[in-house]
């Protein structure tokens, strides 16, 4: 589901579009934008500040994107196993 919740350090409100874990300790954290410009590294880079505020054993990040990714984005998820880009451009 969604998670809405305060950074302890910088008091900062943070939320995450989509937020999961399972029994081992892993956790998946998705960002969704539905916007007409490419998603790049600053989402993700978000994305990953944001899923500090959890204690977990591994982390996986999915993206969704209407209007597809940069190509550095591209070209870190395919280094990458655990960035998943979902695009639902033509």
């Amino acid at each position: 589901g969604r998670w809405w919740g305060i950074d302890p350090f910088t008091r900062e409100r943070h939320s995450i579009s989509i937020v999961a874990s399972n029994h081992s300790g892993s956790m998946l954290f998705g960002a969704c934008k539905w916007s007409a410009e490419k998603m790049d590294l600053a989402e993700l880079n978000d994305l990953k500040a944001q899923s500090e505020l959890f204690s977990c054993s591994e982390s996986y990040y999915y993206l969704f994107s209407r209007a597809g990714f940069t190509k550095t984005c591209q070209d870190l998820a395919n280094k990458d196993e655990r960035i998943i880009l979902v695009s639902f451009s033509k």
